[in-house]
């Protein structure tokens, strides 16, 4: 394929003139098989395989800043990148990083303006025409990424799940209609459906106020299988706020007609009427709020 003399002839011409000689020389190419399948491929409309970037019909990859060559291996042409940041009022570079903005001294194939990938494209991408990436690093440093985010999501549900525990680990829903009437407190197959999926809820907002309201009782159940199974209906209500924004920045729990009914003066907040009251429940496991059937969870905007 005798291009070169054309490509030097036609360079003037910019692009344009690049992309039709190549095309050209492209449709020359049929006499060899691996060549001729390539140029079909380019002359469907096929995109890259191994660039990753638009194919037009010239067979040339799109790259953003410059196009790419894959029957050449390289580049049309150079990168005249100058990079650095520019002043405001004047328009010059305030720190112009030379000639070679990417060039690695240590890696002569970066000193080439026409190479691409460092001719390594097994390896290396490039996302906008004027440098390479390494694809191991950057799945490795997304994985590493993905990883951190995991474990802070985890902790953060940790902490949700013991305020929720702390807060409400006494507190059951009410008995269903046909439930024996010696069911004992913790046994979920005697709870009304509707009152436990309003229990679940109200915990639910509990851990989504935690994030609003650092004031809350923290707690972690004992090696109790009771606590522990109670623990964790509390983790699966706070796994709901992880990605939600419930209403309310305080909460009160009360039981009905007995003690307080809402949040002392000295509390600064649920002076007013609640937003939001959940129940009534039982609570079976006593604390600041008396035992009872009729126990509320009222959420308080200020």
């Amino acid at each position: 394929m005798a291009t070169t003399a054309e490509l030097s002839e036609n360079f003037h011409q910019g692009f344009d003139g690049i992309k039709a000689t190549l095309y050209l020389a492209s449709m020359d190419a049929k006499s060899n098989t691996a060549s001729g399948m390539q140029a079909c491929l380019r002359q469907e409309g096929i995109g890259s395989r191994s660039s990753g970037k638009e194919r037009d019909e010239t067979g040339l990859d799109y790259f953003l800043a410059r196009y790419y060559s894959g029957s050449l291996g390289r580049f049309l042409s150079p990168d005249e990148f100058k990079g650095g940041p520019d002043d405001a009022l004047t328009g010059r570079d305030i720190t112009p990083p030379g000639p070679l903005p990417y060039a690695n001294i240590g890696n002569p194939q970066s000193l080439n303006k026409y190479g691409y990938v460092l001719n390594n494209p097994l390896r290396f991408i490039d996302p906008d025409g004027h440098s390479e990436e390494d694809e191991r690093k950057k799945k490795a440093a997304e994985e590493a990424k993905k990883k951190k985010e995991e474990q802070k999501r985890a902790a953060e549900l940790d902490r949700k799940s013991k305020v929720v525990f702390g807060e409400t680990s006494g507190l059951v829903p009410q008995k269903a209609q046909d439930a024996a009437k010696n069911a004992s407190p913790w046994n979920s197959k005697s709870y009304d459906p509707k009152s436990a999926a309003e229990l679940k809820n109200a915990r639910t907002n509990i851990a989504d106020i935690y994030e609003r309201n650092k004031t809350v009782h923290s707690d972690s159940p004992s090696n109790n299988k009771i606590e522990k199974q109670v623990y964790q209906d509390c983790r699966d209500a706070a796994a709901g706020s992880m990605d939600q924004n419930m209403a309310g920045r305080y909460f009160f729990i009360r039981q009905d007609g007995v003690g307080n009914q809402q949040p002392s003066e000295k509390a600064g907040y649920g002076q007013g009427d609640p937003i939001t009251s959940y129940g009534p429940f039982r609570n079976v496991g006593g604390g600041d709020v008396p035992r009872g059937d009729a126990t509320y969870i009222d959420i308080y905007e200020k």
